[in-house]
């Protein structure tokens, strides 16, 4: 990060990113005991990409800022894909390997930020998340046979825009106590619901302390909630129909050192 004056700075960050997966899936084939056979895809990924933010300070008690998250391609080469046939039908479902890839999407942020008494501020901004690049999800194997394809899942994500407001409050010049929410509207379109990446609008809460044991470097708590609608939805290409709802807690640290 940058300030080239009282009023203007500027950040530049770049972004290294992993990905792990493990993906179940059940096979139109059964062996003579009447058990499904079964898909088991597993591998890991990484990605690169960039983040840039520009803040302007327009007075002492409000400032705006924009940011840009670039997208992210996870690329998932030589990843393990084993199958559970009967042995009649092994030669059709050979373990092998696979690629994959999975765009994160890009993101464009414009918030503002107000101080309304000394150790208060309030923050708001509005996300726009490019979801359209994430299309399809693929997955290209090493040996294909007259059974086992090369998979392509349709998902057509569409673009959403996020609400976000929140407060800091400064206790001391040492501690600082975070609360926040968020309105997020889901990327995924009727007939593209499915179990492979399950989603609904979702509500998400947060929350944080920092502590500065050094005037120049700040330590991080923070906690996040988040929870979706209930969502009744079908997958019309795999002719698949179900009842979603998701829930997730993510705690986070992080330290910040200004030079």
């Amino acid at each position: 990060s940058y300030r080239f004056n009282d009023f203007i700075s500027a950040v530049i960050g770049f972004i290294y990113a992993t990905v792990s997966l493990d993906l179940k899936q059940a096979l139109p084939v059964q062996d003579q005991n009447g058990n499904n056979g079964q898909a088991d895809l597993s591998g890991q990924g990484n990605g690169t990409g960039f983040n840039a933010g520009l803040q302007i300070k327009a007075t002492d008690k409000l400032q705006f800022g924009v940011t840009y998250r670039s997208k992210v391609n996870m690329r998932l080469n030589g990843g393990d894909a084993k199958f559970t046939v009967p042995s009649s039908l092994s030669g059709y479902f050979p373990n092998t390997s696979f690629n994959s890839s999975l765009p994160l999407p890009a993101v464009l942020s414009v918030g503002v930020g107000c101080r309304p008494i000394k150790n208060l501020v309030i923050q708001a901004d509005v996300n726009f998340t490019q979801w359209n690049a994430f299309d399809s999800l693929k997955f290209d194997y090493a040996q294909t046979t007259a059974q086992l394809h090369n998979t392509h899942l349709p998902f057509r994500y569409k673009n959403t825009v996020t609400y976000r407001l929140g407060a800091n409050y400064a206790i001391s010049h040492k501690i600082a106590l975070m609360v926040g929410g968020a309105w997020d509207p889901t990327p995924v379109q009727n007939g593209f619901v499915s179990p492979v990446l399950p989603d609904a609008d979702r509500i998400v809460l947060t929350g944080g302390v920092t502590y500065k044991p050094l005037e120049r470097l700040t330590i991080l708590a923070a906690f996040e909630y988040v929870t979706s609608a209930k969502r009744d939805g079908n997958y019309d290409y795999s002719n698949f129909g179900g009842t979603y709802q998701t829930k997730a807690a993510t705690p986070a640290i992080g330290l910040c050192y200004n030079f």
